[in-house]
């Protein structure tokens, strides 16, 4: 039987391969159709999660100011930070890619105002994790307006994978001393 392909983008097991602790936190604007897809897999991973729980893994709905939680995701002590935001990408919408935060800071490659750049940078030097940026391509940006259909499946598509995926790939954390 022939192993079903994973919709988790290329190299993402290798970003993640041996995280001990893991916070998923997902951004953006509900009220704006696709951007708030980081945010709607937020909710869905934490919904998931309850019912399962994994000592390791926490969700944090960012919304639109991921920064207001630096403070929450630094007292989790995480091993790896998996940020999943809408990225514009000038793919089919509802695809799901892995970010490089080099291409962020050249680029426009995320629908908000304030980058992403600043937020990995900080991450990555205040709580010392490894950053993960995992976007998927909007349809529409449109104030008022649900998320579209490609979209949506995408979402949920994504987070079936990561509650599939990560617990296999995770260490237990070493014990304290």
């Amino acid at each position: 039987m022939a192993q079903k392909k994973s919709i988790l983008p290329r190299n993402f097991l290798k970003r993640v391969k041996g995280a001990s602790r893991i916070v998923i936190v997902g951004i953006g604007n509900p009220m704006k159709a696709d951007d708030g897809l980081g945010a709607m897999c937020a909710e869905l991973l934490f919904h998931r999660l309850f019912k399962n729980p994994h000592d390791n893994i926490k969700v944090i709905v960012g919304g639109e100011v991921p920064e207001n939680y630096t403070g929450k995701i630094r007292a989790l002590q995480p091993s790896h930070v998996i940020i999943i935001d809408a990225a514009l990408a000038k793919k089919k919408p509802g695809t799901i890619l892995l970010m490089d935060d080099r291409r962020i800071k050249s680029e426009s490659v995320s629908t908000h105002q304030v980058p992403l750049s600043l937020l990995v940078q900080y991450l990555r030097e205040s709580v010392g994790a490894q950053v993960v940026l995992i976007g998927v391509e909007p349809k529409s940006l449109q104030w008022g307006k649900p998320i579209s259909p490609p979209v949506k499946k995408a979402i949920a598509a994504l987070a079936k994978a990561l509650i599939d995926t990560l617990p296999r790939v995770m260490q237990p954390p070493r014990k304290a001393r």
